[in-house]
């Protein structure tokens, strides 16, 4: 794989493109999103959104939320798309990052290993994105110290970056410290070496600023991460193998004729200014967004870990209703020995999922509801499909006689809450707008709240067995409680409940309840 450096000559990023730019900069004011939007805002309509801001955000107000990972965990709302994520990280949590590059469109990832793993795990549209300098805070300046190192290093999360500069830190004269990124470039341009010693073999910023402020980098071998793509060394860098090569290494540069320093100097310089720029990162990367189609892959390539923790671990014949690519199915079938059969009515999701399962079913699921024999599933999965449906009463009366006549049996039911905080706050305000996904999709034809829901479910001669919540909390702050009514509802709980889960089984006596619309 080859990283992603520089756009195409032909390619101009318009002007008026429209980027929500997403990080957090209130912890760390460093975070490479400020970079980030330092060079897109020269080159496009770019507006820096702060995580709990998103909740107010229009989708039609922008052509692409980028969000750029500043190492804290939130959620973007389903309805705000495309979007692409520049994740930072990978080589510190790497299944987290997994975990989130499904609900993206484009994923660029820092580390080139962290790329290979996001498409080893099934992520489409996955780049290597290194990581930049920005040259513009680089400063020429006369060589003050021998070798310097700007950063955390004695952390518990700094592996062996610790045990290196304790052993070098007494030679020569040296800068060891944290600074603000205007005084890194300045403490880099006036040191003849800058030491990376880095986390878990990552090719980090210092690789970058190093080579841009005029030093020679002296770093670990990180040819497993993909340096022998970006960089030869003993021509743009030195590198050294373990801790005690280290200090040979550093002895080694300030030894160095200024011929010597020069000839590296000048060459990583030079690369760092015409290709490794913040500049060079975020044209390549709107060169992408706007030529390759995005996924949606929420929709379709993304195991709902929620879900997939309230389906019985005993089932042995499950049916899962709109299966989508069939990740859920798949991630059932690693976990239990089970025969899962599948129906989707998107074909080429459909295909995918017919390459995992043990058969899908094409078409809508009320359509194909006759085609399976009664009493032979003792799981049944409705992710979020009911509300799709014109009729979901009728479904789910007769969808549960496909159920197996045993105690064991189970149908898991997700529905989203009509009743969330992000539906009903614009409502208060006279706002009813349909969106391409979320709780208020296009193609939803049928809206509930848990007890619209309970009822439902009571009709069609079912039994909760338990019900819960997946939260999307309201942002701090906010408050209609103008009255006892609105203040129950925004605080009581119901408001932050984006969707309601629901664990069913066939009622032990038949009642006869209908099953028309309560």
């Amino acid at each position: 794989m080859h990283p992603l450096l520089v756009p195409t000559e032909e390619f101009v990023p318009d002007s008026h493109f429209r980027i929500a730019l997403i990080y957090d900069d209130r912890l760390r004011p460093d975070t490479t999103g400020r970079y980030c939007f330092k060079y897109l805002s020269k080159m496009c309509a770019t507006t820096h959104i702060l995580p709990d801001r998103l909740a107010f955000t229009a989708k039609e107000d922008y052509d692409l939320f980028l969000h750029i990972d500043d190492g804290l965990d939130y959620l973007i709302p389903n309805t705000l798309y495309p979007r692409a994520w520049w994740v930072i990280d990978t080589h510190l949590n790497l299944a987290r990052d997994i975990e989130r590059a499904y609900g993206y469109d484009w994923v660029f990832v820092a580390q080139k290993p962290g790329a290979d793993a996001l498409k080893e795990a099934g992520i489409l549209n996955v780049w290597w994105l290194p990581l930049a300098a920005d040259p513009t805070l680089a400063v020429p300046s006369a060589k003050e110290f021998d070798w310097s190192f700007v950063g955390h290093w004695q952390s518990p999360t700094s592996g062996d970056r610790t045990e290196t500069i304790n052993k070098v830190k007494d030679i020569g004269k040296n800068f060891i410290g944290q600074a603000t990124p205007e005084h890194m470039y300045k403490i880099y341009g006036s040191s003849k070496a800058v030491l990376n010693p880095p986390i878990r073999d990552d090719i980090n910023m210092r690789v970058f600023e190093a080579m841009a402020a005029g030093a020679v980098l002296v770093t670990k071998n990180l040819k497993a991460s993909g340096m022998e793509e970006l960089f030869e060394e003993e021509r743009d860098y030195i590198g050294y193998q373990t801790t005690d090569d280290a200090a040979q290494a550093l002895l080694r540069v300030s030894a160095m004729s200024d011929q010597e320093l020069s000839q590296i100097t000048a060459r990583a310089k030079h690369k760092a200014f015409s290709r490794d720029t913040y500049g060079h990162r975020m044209q390549a990367l709107l060169e992408i967004t706007t030529s390759v189609p995005g996924i949606q892959a929420q929709y379709f390539r993304h195991v709902r870990q929620e879900l997939l923790a309230i389906i019985p671990t005993q089932s042995h014949s499950i049916l899962d209703i709109g299966c989508a690519t069939g990740k859920l199915g798949e991630a059932i079938k690693a976990r239990q020995l089970c025969h899962v059969t599948g129906v989707e009515m998107h074909p080429r999701a459909a295909r995918e999922a017919a390459k995992i399962l043990d058969r899908v079913y094409v078409g809508r699921a009320e359509e194909i509801l006759d085609e399976l024999d009664d009493n032979s599933f003792d799981c049944i999965i409705l992710a979020d499909v009911l509300e799709h449906m014109l009729n979901p009463w009728e479904f789910l009366r007769h969808l549960h006689q496909k159920l197996e006549v045993s105690p064991d049996s189970r149908i898991i039911i997700s529905l989203p809450n009509v009743a969330h905080w992000t539906v009903i706050l614009p409502l208060l305000q006279g706002e009813w707008r349909y969106e391409d996904s979320g709780i208020l999709d296009a193609t939803h034809m049928r809206f509930f709240t848990p007890q619209s829901a309970l009822r439902m479910i009571q009709a069609a001669s079912l039994e909760i067995e338990s019900a819960q919540g997946v939260v999307l909390p309201k942002p701090a702050g906010i408050s209609y409680a103008n009255n006892e009514l609105t203040r129950n509802w925004l605080d009581g709980g119901l408001s932050e409940v984006y969707q309601i889960l629901f664990i069913c089984r066939i009622k032990q006596t038949q009642t006869g309840i209908g099953a028309s619309p309560p």
